[in-house]
């Protein structure tokens, strides 16, 4: 049985490499799905149970790399179709999903081959062939896709400078730099994002490709280290997507309080309970208070969550379920 599913996988490839993506696919349709349902409790029996879940999941990964493969291939000719018409910006767009794509066949692609190597040191069957008809289609796909967007896109770099690498709430970080291409041409008008563990900001560069931003931690975890700092151009644009990190580590945490302006006192099964008010955090603007995280909680049951807004303000809300008995009890 397992010669057998091997076989099919390894035709399955080789069907891929030559281009004949249904018959791909039909390899690893209802046979394989019949040989798999009798090879399973073989497996099973025999404690390799593992290696049964090996087998599906590279069935699985198989297909997923035809279909991109496929989609990838008429993505390519729907890109020389927008050549051929002059369409600039469809031109762009499609070269930026042909190069997202290649990314993601290649991920996939080397998962599949991971598991192909595992399979071949576990069972007898050779997966050498298999392995190299995966590889060669999408070596094939990828090139292509890396020539269109060295043909359609200028490379960028980013330039991140800190005031300080120790950062607080109170003693947030002071972020500049410049997005240029790669010829050192300023890239203007461009957005640029600033991550640490859970917290996100966006800032736009000006006429000269400079930004400025101040980042003070709310939400990233005491553990988080390396600010990132990435600019994703739009689908259009003609530039190629950069990141750059640079060292920093929160050195405290901030105190923070919670302010009830409106509660509900009294409820009954399956009515609201309500909680409005705001979240202060100690040495933050209240203009810098959005996305912290809430939980309404009626006799230590969890009804609801929420985050705040910009100035730390909330509203938020559940429906009290019947475990809750009667009587006084507390909401937090």
């Amino acid at each position: 049985l397992e010669g057998r599913l091997g076989d099919r996988l390894t035709e399955s490839a080789l069907a891929i490499s030559a281009g004949e993506y249904d018959r791909g696919r039909a390899l690893l349709g209802d046979e394989y799905g019949s040989l798999f349902e009798q090879y399973s409790p073989v497996a099973q029996d025999l404690d390799e149970e593992e290696l049964a879940s090996r087998f599906n999941l590279t069935r699985a990964q198989q297909r997923s790399v035809v279909d991109s493969i496929e989609e990838l291939n008429a993505t390519r000719a729907e890109y020389e179709q927008a050549v051929e018409a002059g369409d600039e910006e469809r031109r762009r767009e499609l070269a930026r999903e042909l190069l997202e794509g290649a990314e993601e066949l290649n991920q996939t692609a080397s998962e599949l081959d991971q598991q192909y190597t595992a399979l071949g040191n576990a069972t007898a069957i050779d997966v050498a062939e298999a392995q190299s008809a995966i590889e060669e289609s999408q070596v094939q796909v990828t090139d292509a896709a890396a020539f269109i967007a060295q043909r359609e896109f200028t490379a960028t770099q980013l330039q991140v400078d800190t005031n300080r690498t120790a950062i607080s709430t109170g003693s947030p970080a002071a972020v500049t730099g410049q997005l240029t291409a790669a010829n050192g041409t300023p890239v203007a008008n461009a957005p640029v994002q600033f991550q640490l563990g859970a917290d996100t900001i966006t800032t736009t560069t000006d006429q000269n490709g400079t930004f400025r931003t101040v980042y003070r931690p709310l939400l990233a975890a005491t553990t988080a280290t390396n600010l990132s700092v990435s600019y994703t151009p739009s689908g259009s644009a003609p530039y190629l997507p950069t990141r750059q990190t640079v060292p920093l580590t929160i050195s405290a945490q901030a105190n923070s309080s919670v302010t009830l302006t409106n509660t509900t006192t009294t409820a009954a099964f399956s009515q609201p309970v309500r909680a409005v008010g705001t979240v202060q955090v100690a040495d933050a603007p209240g203009t810098q208070l959005a996305g912290i995280p809430l939980v309404l909680r009626v006799d230590g049951r969890r009804l609801a969550t929420a985050t705040t807004n910009e100035t730390g303000a909330f509203d938020i809300a559940g429906a009290l379920p019947a475990s809750v008995p009667a009587g006084e009890t507390t909401l937090t």
